[in-house]
């Protein structure tokens, strides 16, 4: 899809108020990549728009987030029917998803230790008042650890609902 430069950049600002006016750098560009921009020239846009002070980037626990001021939010909101409709909810859509798995994300931490003859695999579910479910295995390959870690990603309310019913008897 071929856009303007100023409709890309318009399209990055209405996607970081889309979530919120404060989104991941790698999941905003994930997003917009998927509306069928060259990811390339998308990055460079980003980029130039950080530099020039547009779009800020912001570290936090060893990940960059992208936000923007108020005043570029409200303006954003004034000129977003500026791009296309089908873009607009192409775009939204998209944040929407990342922001989800963003959130899933940060409530499902999986961490593998090696161990002397094996490995640990701590499996974590957190809310916003601390930890849900919290279990530590001990498996005797790395593979074992890793495909272990991943069904539990994959589905940990599932797992730990399941295990709720193991233990208290109602399975």
């Amino acid at each position: 899809m071929t856009v303007s430069k100023e409709t890309m950049r318009l399209l990055l600002l209405y996607a970081i108020k889309a979530a919120g006016s404060v989104i991941p750098v790698s999941r905003l560009l994930d997003a917009a990549a998927l509306t069928d921009l060259k990811f390339m020239e998308l990055t460079a846009c980003f980029n130039s728009m950080v530099e020039d002070g547009t779009i800020l980037v912001e570290n936090f626990e060893d990940e960059q987030y992208a936000t923007i001021d108020k005043k570029i939010s409200d303006a954003v909101e004034e000129i977003k029917n500026q791009i296309p409709l089908s873009l607009r909810k192409t775009v939204a859509s998209a944040v929407a998803a990342e922001m989800a798995s963003a959130k899933r994300d940060l409530e499902v931490k999986t961490e593998i230790i090696k161990e002397k003859d094996g490995y640990s695999l701590r499996l974590r579910l957190t809310e916003s008042d601390g930890d849900a479910f919290d279990m530590k295995l001990f498996l005797p390959t790395l593979l074992q650890a890793e495909q272990t870690a991943a069904k539990f990603k994959a589905d940990p309310y599932g797992i730990y609902g399941a295990i709720l019913n193991l233990l208290s008897g109602d399975s």
